[in-house]
């Protein structure tokens, strides 16, 4: 048994060392190994920065899906530029805006707010194109010429050229202006790229028109906004400009600034062609109400009847409608009121500045106002109508001054 434990010397070799001292590497195989390996790495990045780029630069276009809501909060502030580069009080406006889509090829509904209460909504269709122009409808869904001013706020003042950062030339219609200065020249440029790439639009130092024998212009229009490639819309944007009007009362100008921002996106859950029928019922419900053909009041009274609409915001808008249907004329004349904390001179411009910004801290909407050449009033407002609670909360505010309710331009 022993036997079988020993081991032969001839069974396992000596290890020698020495072999592996005298190993050959070839060292050119490994030279041009590596040297592939480093060509396809290069190719590699290369290809990356290709895409990279090629994903920077490509077209921003707009696009809607029928159902979907987009929503937008739009921010107005007026300060009117004084003497020797003075500023006066600013006035801020604030809006709802919503885009409602309601048919492929980015057929919209934008159902805009307005101060004074639900009554003053409007519905305007639109239809925009990928590159980011809006042309207004009318309620039969034919294209017009021109898209919707609010305010001074018009989405054609967003458009989305494609290419490089190179500065290109547009031609814009700007809602505010006459249809007799429409189109105007401008400069757009992508002025970042990525995800979300930055635009700058500037129209031309200045654009003048007469309206009546009163004599308006805008200066210094620039708008930056903001694409969001994800959403396929766009999600901010900042427009400033100067204002200039000529009133009885002498030449006045405005520094404008419009900041518009993405609320929210969602599916309304409507049908798309349920919500299109109550979208253009409601149109042309505002187009017989505001021309006054109350011949076609039953029809599209009956229109709007019959209309099933879900839309929160839309369906408020049509009661609105309704009632102004069944009662003629009551919307003709819409009426505001305001507080008017106190008045005087123009020469006491600073102390009514002074009264109106502590009105302001307050939490009050006061503004200055200037009912003639010779007057200066600080307002709180407007109402859609007198209210006694309001009016004797400013009174226990500024016990020094007798408020008192006035009516003002809606």
């Amino acid at each position: 048994m022993t036997r079988w434990l020993q081991t032969s010397p001839s069974a396992c070799p000596p290890l020698r060392v020495g072999r592996l001292v005298g190993v050959h590497w070839n060292t050119g195989r490994l030279k041009k190994q590596v040297t592939i390996a480093a060509s396809v790495a290069g190719l590699f990045l290369f290809a990356i920065g290709i895409l990279a780029f090629v994903i920077a630069l490509r077209p921003c276009r707009l696009s809607f899906d029928p159902g979907q809501v987009v929503s937008y909060k739009l921010r107005t502030t007026s300060t009117e530029l004084l003497a020797e580069n003075a500023k006066g009080m600013s006035r801020v406006e604030e809006r709802q805006l919503s885009l409602v889509c309601t048919g492929p090829d980015n057929e919209i509904a934008l159902i805009s707010s307005a101060p004074g209460g639900s009554r003053r909504d409007k519905v305007t269709m639109l239809e925009f194109s990928p590159e980011g122009s809006a042309l207004r409808l009318d309620s039969a869904a034919r294209p017009g010429d021109l898209g919707v001013a609010i305010g001074f706020f018009d989405f054609n003042l967003l458009p989305l050229p494609a290419g490089s950062e190179q500065p290109k030339d547009v031609s814009i219609t700007y809602a505010v202006l006459p249809s007799g200065r429409n189109p105007v020249q401008g400069k757009v440029r992508r002025t970042k790229s990525g995800t979300t790439p930055e635009f700058q639009l500037k129209l031309p130092t200045s654009v003048e028109w007469l309206e009546g024998n009163h004599y308006l212009q805008i200066r210094d229009l620039t708008s930056l906004y903001r694409f969001n490639t994800a959403k396929g819309v766009i999600d901010q944007a900042t427009i400033k400009l100067i204002a200039g009007v000529e009133r009885e009362d002498g030449e006045h100008r405005y520094a404008i600034e419009i900041v518009l921002k993405l609320d929210d996106i969602r599916q309304s859950g409507e049908e798309p062609k349920r919500l299109r029928d109550a979208v253009l019922a409601s149109a042309e419900a505002q187009e017989v109400i505001e021309g006054d053909r109350r011949e076609r009041f039953p029809a599209v009274a009956e229109r709007l009847r019959v209309a099933d609409i879900g839309l929160p915001q839309l369906r408020a808008l049509a009661e609105h409608l309704m009632d102004d249907i069944r009662h003629p004329g009551a919307q003709a004349d819409p009426k505001a009121y305001a507080v008017r904390l106190a008045s005087g001179s123009p020469r006491d411009r600073v102390a009514a500045e002074v009264l109106a910004h502590q009105a302001v801290a307050g939490g009050y909407r006061a503004y200055l106002a200037s009912p003639s050449a010779d007057r200066l009033a600080v307002l709180i407002g407007p109402y859609p109508a007198p209210d006694p609670i309001v009016i004797a909360a400013v009174a226990r505010a500024f016990p020094d001054h007798r408020p008192q309710w006035i009516e003002v331009q809606p």
